[in-house]
């Protein structure tokens, strides 16, 4: 028996979503200073181990995934709190909310953290809702501060994505979806259950999968030919499972779920980051003037994010993002923080400036990457980053097809010696974006990249390895953290900025040498000047090392520019709108004034709006007292040249009829006497 809850929603539970999406969402200042202690303090507790110990004690299915540089100086505590974050240090709790109470800790441990630095006791007040979309609702509303740590980044709350509709904290783990089926069907993998599915699909006969939870629903749904029976629990999966032919596979919390030897359990390839979910501060700001007058690639950059992203997201439901890295033997985590619903990824109705020049009148889009990771197309070796470049091919090949384009769109790649210059050149508009082969988690000129930059949905993910020699015999983590505890002079080498934090997580406090390449890390590994190296993505390991693979879940995106923002916090002087240095700013950069002719915004304060009638009369009485004083001294003036040429003119006359009427007469005529 289905537990039928695919058909439709309860009426209490219908009510409550309409009347949701039909109220605007619940905004208070401070909910993006809330948001910033957050991270510091996420940051701060996994720098200093204690988060590592607490999922290490929790669970063996936790993986660690870093989205987010693994450097607290990054991440600084805001100051002179307000709002939301002022709220819950004044009160002392943190509201949060939950379905499923799963690590719980990890909220407890970060704002214990939070608290610390604030020189405030905070409890955190956890409140059950029975449903996501109820818990969503009180976000919205105001009753809770932030969610749980354990939401899916890329799923969906009715309708709306949650890393666009809410802010998203860095991370707290990788949560991997397993799945049971009947030992009797003989399915016992991922790639037996498609294939069942596709076999009853083309017989007409209907097949579900009975999950317990709304990730499970939505992720699980891009399985081909697959119906989602949704229940309420594990057990009423389960049961679904037992009592329906039509249920081919049960979702399980975990492989460390125990259950009934008439089952098989196996791990699908999806693997999700889960956060915790804070409101997203509605930015009150006033435009500042049209941006008709700014170049092109200044606007429409978002829809062309979201146009990358809708071809992306299209060719990982069609199963050709599969195919791509298949045919090269690349090995990439599914990592899903964004569900392949692609039809929650509509093409944009307006091409506009970056978007509109490359369409039609460029019909090139032009990707920034690192030299060091060029194509080698015409060579018969593969490349570490080749199936990234079919994959770019395969997008624009899609967005040609989509469009209907008469000209086919062209790719064409800016190499640079390093990802700064890469991303300067989408900065500054040489490129339309990076390739897809960034990590996520880095930073630019001393800034997070996600901030400056806009990252689309994730290409693909890697798990951090280490390469130890194979005479040492060190074929675990473990094994190495034993090593390392025991000979502390041990050093271990990276070769990428990604490579150095992971190592920083998983071997607290053990010196790391930074290497530019693999093969001055080899080297240094074979003349045992580090006893480990964690080496680029995807490098083929030589004989003579043993990989170990980590559980340090590395993703790798797209970054494209962010449209123009007209404000002072936008990193980026605009004096077309009216925004000067202040002088006590030497940089230059993120700190401005206002011109004549531009007031401060309000309330925000923080860009300059050009001045509106009610600014221009204000501007008009002191434009008018200004003139109004010039007017009256040159009135005196006037006056003082009068009095003295009436004072004046008289000797002048007396003095002109006595000597000069004479020589004047003379002068005159003269000639004629």
């Amino acid at each position: 028996m289905l537990c039928g809850r695919v058909q439709g929603l309860s009426a209490r539970r219908a009510l409550l979503v309409a009347a949701w999406l039909a109220t605007a969402a619940f905004a208070s200042d401070g909910d993006n200073q809330l948001l910033q202690a957050f991270n510091a303090g996420f940051i701060r507790v996994l720098e200093d181990g204690s988060l590592i110990a607490l999922l290490q004690n929790e669970s063996a299915y936790y993986s660690m995934v870093q989205d987010c540089v693994m450097d607290s100086s990054y991440y600084p505590y805001p100051e002179n709190p307000v709002g939301s974050l002022k709220h819950v240090l004044e009160t002392g709790v943190f509201r949060t909310g939950y379905t499923l109470l799963i690590s719980g800790s990890i909220s407890d441990l970060v704002i214990q953290k939070m608290g610390e630095h604030y020189g405030v006791s905070i409890t955190v007040n956890g409140t059950h809702y029975d449903t996501s979309d109820e818990l969503w609702a009180a976000l919205d509303a105001g009753t809770v501060d932030c969610t749980g740590p354990a939401w899916t980044v890329g799923g969906f709350a009715g309708t709306k994505r949650r890393n666009v509709e809410w802010q998203a904290t860095c991370a707290s783990y990788c949560l991997k979806f397993y799945v049971a089926s009947l030992r009797s069907h003989n399915i016992t993998n991922v790639t037996q259950l498609q294939a069942k599915l596709s076999e009853r699909w083309m017989l007409g006969i209907p097949s579900y999968i009975a999950t317990a939870t709304s990730a499970e629903t939505q992720l699980l749904s891009q399985l081909l030919h697959v119906y989602i029976d949704q229940c309420l629990t594990r057990d009423e999966a389960l049961a679904a499972l037992d009592d329906s032919d039509n249920v081919l596979a049960a979702t399980v919390a975990s492989r460390d779920t125990v259950l009934d030897a008439k089952y098989v359990k196996y791990e699908t390839p999806y693997i999700s980051p889960v956060a915790t979910f804070c409101r997203r501060e509605v930015d009150d700001q006033y435009k500042v003037e049209t941006t008709s007058n700014l170049p092109y690639w200044k606007t429409g950059n978002e829809h062309l994010a979201q146009i990358y992203e809708a071809a992306l997201m299209s060719l990982k439901a069609t199963g050709d993002f599969n195919k791509i890295f298949s045919s090269y033997g690349v090995k990439v985590v599914e990592y899903c923080d964004c569900y392949t619903s692609y039809t929650n990824y509509p093409i944009p109705s307006v091409f506009d400036g970056t978007l509109d020049y490359i369409l039609n009148v460029n019909h090139t889009f032009t990707l920034a990457d690192v030299r060091a990771d060029s194509y080698l197309l015409n060579s018969s070796a593969v490349p570490p980053s080749g199936p990234f470049h079919t994959l770019n091919f395969a997008v624009v090949d899609w967005i040609t097809r989509e469009l209907s384009l008469t000209r086919p769109l062209k790719l064409q790649y800016l190499l640079f010696n390093t990802s700064e210059e890469a991303l300067e050149a989408v900065i500054t508009g040489k490129a339309d974006a990076t390739s897809n082969y960034f990590w996520t988690g880095g930073a630019f000129n001393g800034t997070l990249r996600t901030t400056t930059f806009r990252s689309v949905c994730s290409s693909a993910a890697f798990y951090a390895t280490v390469w130890t020699l194979r005479v040492d015999y060190i074929i675990s983590v473990e094994a190495l953290r034993n090593v390392l505890a025991a000979n502390p002079d041990l050093k271990l080498g990276a070769v990428s900025l990604s490579a150095r934090f992971a190592l920083q997580s998983l071997f607290k406090g053990t010196h790391i040498v930074d290497y530019a390449n693999n093969y001055e890390a080899q080297y240094a590994l074979t003349h045992n000047y580090v006893v480990a190296v964690s080496p680029e993505w995807t490098k083929t390991p030589p004989s003579y090392v043993y990989e170990i693979t980590t559980p340090v879940i590395q993703p790798i995106t797209a970054f494209f520019r962010k449209d123009m923002v007209d404000s002072c916090s936008d990193n980026e002087l605009d004096a077309q709108y009216g925004e000067e240095c202040l002088p006590t700013d030497d940089t230059c950069t993120d700190q401005c004034t206002c011109r004549d002719g531009f007031h401060k915004q309000s309330p925000l304060q923080q860009s300059c709006e050009k001045n509106t009638h009610s600014h221009d009369y204000t501007l008009a009485i002191v434009l008018g007292v200004v003139l109004g004083t010039v007017a009256l001294v040159l009135v005196l003036l006037v006056l003082g040249v009068i009095l003295v040429a009436a004072v004046a003119f008289p000797l002048v006359r007396k003095k002109y009829r006595t000597e000069g009427a004479t020589s004047f007469r003379n002068h005159l005529f003269g000639h004629r006497w």
